[in-house]
This record gives C-alpha cells, sequence and structure tokens, in this order.
C-alpha cells in the first residue's frame, strides 16, 4: 500500500471533532486554539484546550496522527517526561489515530472522564 493511502487509512478523527465530543458530554473545554508540539514528532492537526477550574495555565492537546508510527513516536516523547517519581507532566490517553494529553495537574479521575469520551467515539 503507498505511503499516503496508509496515511489516509490510518487518519480517521480530527481534533476539533474530539474537542466538539467533549463539549457534547458536558465536560470543560475553554479557549479552544490550533496547537502546535515542540519536542515531539509533528501531528497533522493539534488542539490546546484550556482547564480553567485546575488554573488559567492548566489544560491539555488533542492531536490527530496520520500515521502509527509518528503517534507512537510522539506518544514515547510524552510519556519521557513522567519519569520522575512526583505527579506526571501529563496524562496520557489515545484511540485510533488520536493522542490525548491532560495536565498531570489534573487530577487522573477527571482526566478519566475525557478518555471515556474519547473511547466512546465512533462505536454506537
Amino acid at each position: 500500500m503507498p505511503q499516503d493511502s496508509r496515511q489516509t487509512y490510518f487518519y480517521r478523527l480530527g481534533s476539533r471533532a474530539v474537542i466538539e465530543a467533549f463539549k457534547e458530554k458536558g465536560l470543560e473545554v475553554v479557549e479552544v486554539t490550533p496547537g502546535l508540539t515542540i519536542g515531539a514528532v509533528a501531528a497533522k492537526e493539534s488542539v490546546i484546550f484550556l482547564l480553567p477550574s485546575y488554573g488559567s495555565d492548566i489544560g491539555g492537546v488533542v492531536s490527530a496522527y496520520d500515521s502509527e508510527d509518528k503517534l507512537d513516536e510522539s506518544a514515547g516523547y510524552y510519556s519521557s517526561m513522567n519519569k520522575d517519581p512526583g505527579p506526571p507532566a501529563w496524562r496520557i490517553f489515545r484511540k485510533g489515530n488520536i493522542l490525548l494529553l491532560i495536565s498531570g495537574r489534573v487530577s487522573e479521575e477527571k482526566a478519566r472522564e475525557y478518555e471515556r469520551v474519547l473511547k466512546e467515539m465512533g462505536e454506537k
């Protein structure tokens, strides 16, 4: 299969669709802006969102990838930030072509609410 066909096949969800699903389920999502990742492999598209109930600069990133290799590499990059014994830098979730990062300053319970919505996407 040519590279472009594999990328098209892998790319299923857009980051904005994930944000809309969060909003539809009543989850906090504020000041959504296009995002860009620094240090990690660039996603096809990313969106940054804030969770002001946790602080003015606390939130997450939803990134959509066009290849599993790129997603795996980025997930590894962010996982490597969680090596300290304290709270994680990121709570990391993934489904299909989507990588969801929630600040480690957000409770695990709250972050799992976002994960549940992501996991439900595309399932009926």
